[in-house]
């Protein structure tokens, strides 16, 4: 019998902090992002057991992704999901049909190798992913004299400007 766990990262209490343009690479665009501001704690079971401490993302305003971090699965998680595959069809066809349960051995023999076939055509046909480091560099900054959020007109100060109504810094 096996045991099943549930188990991860939860942001608590996200709040935004400021605003900015950025490059979204969800979007493969140029677009407003929002830093939210939130505390990050391991979970067991959705029950919050480890504080790991305040954390700061951007977040697409389009998408509601982390603007920086990758769309989709990498090429090499794949390639390691198609290695995995193969080793369990291996398992399959390098033992006898046992006569209790024949359909496991069968799933090993037949399933799993169309699944790694799968796998190895999409890491195949993926596309690289644009160079995000580089279209940082034509991110022109933000200029706007209104909140994009409320509209009201932003607060000059010597460090940059914030919006009075909702307290957000433009960066």
């Amino acid at each position: 019998m096996g045991v099943f766990l549930v188990f991860g990262t939860k942001h608590l209490g996200a709040k935004p902090s400021a605003f900015r343009n950025d490059y979204c690479r969800s979007c493969d665009d140029y677009v407003i992002s929002i830093r939210k501001r939130s505390f990050l704690v391991g979970h067991l079971f959705w029950i919050p057991i480890l504080p790991l401490g305040k954390r700061h993302r951007w977040i697409c305003w389009e998408c509601d992704n982390v603007a920086h971090e990758a769309p989709d699965t990498g090429r090499p998680m794949k390639w390691f999901v198609v290695l995995f595959l193969l080793g369990l069809t291996w398992a399959g066809w390098s033992e006898p049909i046992p006569t209790e349960s024949p359909w496991i051995t069968w799933v090993l023999r037949f399933v799993f190798p169309a699944g790694a076939l799968g796998f190895a055509i999409a890491a195949i046909r993926q596309k690289p992913w644009p160079d995000w480091k580089e279209k940082m560099k034509y991110v022109e900054p933000l200029t706007d004299l209104e909140c994009p959020f409320c509209d009201e007109y932003l607060m000059l100060q010597p460090g940059g400007a914030f919006c009075q109504k909702c307290g957000l810094d433009r960066q």
